[in-house]
């Protein structure tokens, strides 16, 4: 519940930025839908029943809905970009901050290249997590509710079947979550000190 509730707080520094760029792939997610609409009724008006009059028509719609996918596609890939960068200098920041009321003997009993790991690893991945990885969480949850909705309508048999499939995913994925977690723990804390102390000497010359 707190770390739910420290996301929170972070996410609420730029909700506008965020909230774009989740409106801005939902449109990209509505428009790809209608561009395999439009698909289907190409084939079903033009190319099964012969009604080419239609043609221009269904290629006007498809031109646009590319279109609208592709700008809205590059124009919230770029407010993710900023975001991620906002999130990772926010993070360096309260990092710092923390070092700096640090009391001097606790600070000599930290390693360097632990502190070092905090701002070259652990702060881009965090992140990441916050302007990147929520964000397709997002999309991904509304992608799957359109899709959900349309199997729905057209077969409720389908949709059963559907749901079962992701259930049964969901339980795998639960079972299988809590060991690669534990693997991909065990792997960063075994990582050698040459790869540490490269990182520290990266970030001292970044500083410089």
């Amino acid at each position: 519940m707190k770390r739910r509730h420290w996301l929170i707080n972070y996410i609420r520094e730029i909700k506008g930025k965020f909230s774009g760029s989740v409106l801005l792939e939902a449109i990209a997610v509505v428009a790809e839908l209608v561009m395999i609409a439009i698909t289907k009724y190409v084939i079903d008006d033009i190319f099964i029943k012969g009604h080419y009059e239609k043609f221009f028509i269904y290629m006007e719609i498809f031109a646009t809905a590319i279109t609208t996918y592709i700008l809205s596609h590059a124009l919230a890939f770029i407010l993710m970009r900023k975001n991620v960068l906002f999130f990772r200098y926010r993070l360096m920041e309260e990092l710092l901050r923390a070092f700096f009321q640090m009391p001097q003997k606790d600070f000599q009993n930290q390693r360097i290249g632990q502190m070092t790991n905090y701002f070259t690893n652990e702060a881009t991945m965090v992140a990441d997590l916050l302007g990147n990885r929520m964000l397709m969480v997002s999309v991904n949850v509304l992608k799957c509710s359109i899709l959900l909705l349309f199997i729905g309508f057209t077969d409720w048999t389908v949709l059963i079947i559907v749901l079962c499939c992701a259930y049964a995913y969901i339980r795998v994925g639960k079972y299988f979550s809590p060991r690669l977690k534990a693997i991909g723990k065990e792997a960063q804390e075994q990582q050698c000190p040459l790869c540490r102390s490269w990182r520290c000497i990266r970030f001292c010359k970044d500083i410089s």
